[in-house]
């Protein structure tokens, strides 16, 4: 469906851009800002090239003003992930992804068109604006307030102290700056309300009373050398175009005599220089110690340690062991804390002390994406194969990113909630449906290569711990490792991803996977498992009905997700699927003391069933005796499912209907679940 906004033909780059050209844009004399009715898609391409757009339509050739509004179909919502009173980025629960926005619009039956990152938005700290298309457009000014009123309420948290739209940003001839390449992170062409759903909706909700603004702190003028710290190079990096970065290369080289002393085609009075072709052979040199053949990639490295091996420092025209102000966005280093370094395996890192803390680095190909301004490592991944004429990956690998980042569509589709709901708030509602999709982006940054792959499938390492922290980096929450690991289990269980035993694993990856915990140990202490080798299966309709299969045998078996463990999988589903959950378990005896919880539990449900049709689990546990109440709830909790199967049981809600049926007294009350014979 085509609709009705505005958009400027300046293409800007930056933050700073969007505040040197801001006045120029409104006032739309220099620069051109023009009615368009355009698909989705075409707005997708006007974000990306950096164009700023107007949601509302007003007068054509006029300063974009309030009193020249006509019509409007478009609305975006700013999300800044800050608190107004005090100018500080969010805390939990307030701080939320572009998933999270998602989900919150659809929980109210509401689908978003686009969400995308802002220029000012950061690792750590990222900013959104969310796009809402109405099915035709509002002329009427106070229809057209209530309409953006309602599409903030949805954004208000369940305390309904917060809302986590901005709710200044209310003005009819209201501007949206677009963002970098790749920074639309959602996008829905079929996603079109219409203005009576947005206010039936939200007609409940309350928008909270907007806080006094923080005034902003005064600045001062700064020299020269208080700016970020750059170099030719880096600023090509930042543009993402790999042909102007490479040009920069060349021209970087030819100006500087060849450090390996092998002599370049052609000559100039400043000495011997080296050709861009002789400095790529150098470069893929490093990442091969066998100097006739420059390049070969190894399927046992995923492509961190790949580009690793690339000489950073040279490839960014900053020294080497030395120091110098920080050059990642965001980080204005008045004092000189960064360095590049060379670790004892041939890895170069990037440290700064400020920024990433003492002791820890980022690896090349980290820097390379920060420096791009994009999350999508398959974008950085192409700007270094392109700049340096290269491949770091195979096409299975690059097939294999391509299906994963489908996969992440799919799974934020209407398609799929329609299709698959009881997965889709399942997930939602376990705080999963995030995970999910986090691990599978880890599936394409950490992808090994196709001979070490599980059955052809995209397969990776990751520990708990280091998935743990990039996700707390990302701003989830309910993400520390030991929640973490609950949640993974889940999704293994489910089938959406697999753990690949110890004994399954290609004995080259068997011998990573040990050095790694070795690793660990050393620097943690004693660690008993090795990391998770894991992999995303093919996703298609049998993955996901097998999981809702799984959840409905969830319900019966009435499997809790509280006291989750290796011997409640085993007595819901058996040892092999218990086995593919708990991997590293697979040896470890069954539990004595709940084998003898369970002797005495399911005598004493045979007993109560010969008095009565039925019992609850509050009857059940009354008649074991030597344990504690909290112990005996979380022992119910592992031994149930076994139960039900073992006796043949169904669970049911007392209703006037079940009273009736099985005899039950007044004092149960209603609602209360029972356990009867099949």
């Amino acid at each position: 469906m085509k609709f009705e906004y505005m958009v400027n033909d300046l293409r800007l780059k930056s933050k700073s851009d969007c505040t040197k050209n801001v006045g120029k844009i409104k006032a739309n004399n220099t620069s051109k800002t023009v009615k368009v009715e355009t698909g989705l898609l075409q707005l997708v391409r006007y974000v990306e090239s950096g164009q700023t757009i107007v949601g509302a339509v007003l007068e054509a050739g006029k300063k974009l003003s309030d009193e020249h509004f006509i019509s409007q179909q478009l609305f975006l919502l700013d999300f800044d992930n800050k608190d107004d009173a005090t100018g500080e980025k969010y805390g939990s629960p307030y701080y939320k992804e572009g998933d999270w926005l998602l989900i919150m619009a659809q929980r109210k039956g509401i689908e978003p068109a686009i969400i995308y990152e802002t220029f000012s938005s950061k690792p750590g700290w990222r900013r959104y604006r969310v796009g809402f298309v109405l099915d035709e457009p509002i002329t009427d000014v106070e229809l057209r307030n209530k309409v953006l009123e309602g599409l903030m309420k949805i954004y208000v948290w369940s305390d309904g102290k917060e809302c986590l739209a901005d709710t200044r940003c209310t003005d009819l001839s209201r501007i949206s700056f677009g963002g970098r390449r790749d920074s639309v992170v959602y996008k829905n062409p079929k996603a079109v309300v219409k203005a009576e759903k947005i206010l039936s909706a939200t007609k409940s909700i309350k928008l909270p009373k907007p806080k006094k603004v923080a005034p902003k702190k005064a600045t001062k003028t700064v020299s020269t050398t208080d700016k970020q710290f750059t170099t030719p190079l880096i600023e090509a990096i930042k543009t993402g175009d790999a042909v102007t970065y490479k040009t920069m290369l060349s021209k970087h080289f030819e100006n500087a005599a060849n450090p390996h002393g092998s002599k370049a085609e052609g000559s100039s009075s400043k000495g011997e220089t080296i050709s861009l072709y002789n400095y790529k052979y150098t470069i893929l040199s490093r990442l091969n110690s066998n100097a006739a053949n420059p390049y070969v990639s190894r399927d046992s490295e995923d492509v961190f340690t790949l580009t690793s091996r690339l000489p950073l420092h040279e490839l960014l025209g900053l020294p080497l062991n030395e120091k110098f102000r920080c050059i990642l966005p965001g980080h204005e280093d008045k004092n000189p804390s960064a360095s590049i370094n060379q670790l004892e395996d041939g890895r170069y890192v990037y440290n700064c002390w400020s920024c990433i803390g003492p002791g820890k680095y980022e690896d090349s190909l980290t820097v390379f994406r920060r420096l791009i301004g994009t999350e999508d490592v398959g974008q950085a991944i192409k700007f270094i194969e392109q700049s340096l004429g290269i491949n770091l990956q195979s096409e299975w690998q690059r097939e294999m990113r391509e299906r994963l980042e489908n996969y992440i569509i799919l799974l934020n589709s209407d398609y799929f909630e329609k299709e698959y709901p009881l997965l889709k708030q399942w997930l939602v509602k376990r705080r999963a449906f995030g995970v999910l999709q986090q691990y599978i982006q880890f599936s394409k940054e950490l992808l090994l290569g196709e001979s070490l792959s599980k059955d052809g499938r995209p397969t990776f390492f990751i520990s708990l711990r280091r998935a743990s922290k990039r996700m707390l980096d990302y701003g989830m929450t309910g993400v520390s490792h030991q929640r973490l690991n609950v949640k993974l289990n889940y999704l293994v269980e489910l089938g959406l991803i697999h753990k690949i035993p110890f004994e399954e694993m290609p004995k080259e990856v068997q011998i990573k996977a040990l050095e790694a915990k070795k690793t660990v140990e050393e620097s943690e202490g004693h660690v008993r498992y090795v990391q998770d080798y894991l992999m995303i299966p093919a996703y298609n309709e049998t993955l996901f009905r097998n999981a809702e299969e799984i959840l409905k045998k969830r319900e019966t078996l009435r499997a809790r997700s509280k006291g989750q463990s290796r011997e409640q999988a085993i007595n819901a589903h058996g040892k092999e699927i218990a086995d593919m959950i708990y991997t590293q378990d697979v040896d470890r005896e069954r539990s004595k003391r709940t084998a003898k919880f369970y002797a005495n539990y399911k005598k004493a449900a045979e007993r109560l069933l010969l008095k009565q049709k039925y019992f609850t689990e509050k009857q059940l546990l009354s008649k074991i005796r030597g344990y504690s109440a909290s112990d005996k709830q979380y022992l119910s909790g592992q031994c149930l499912p076994r139960l039900i199967q073992e006796l043949e049981l169904e669970v049911h809600r007392v209703n006037k209907e079940k009273r009736a049926i099985f005899d039950i007294p007044k004092k149960i009350a209603s609602n209360t679940l029972i356990h009867v014979r099949n």
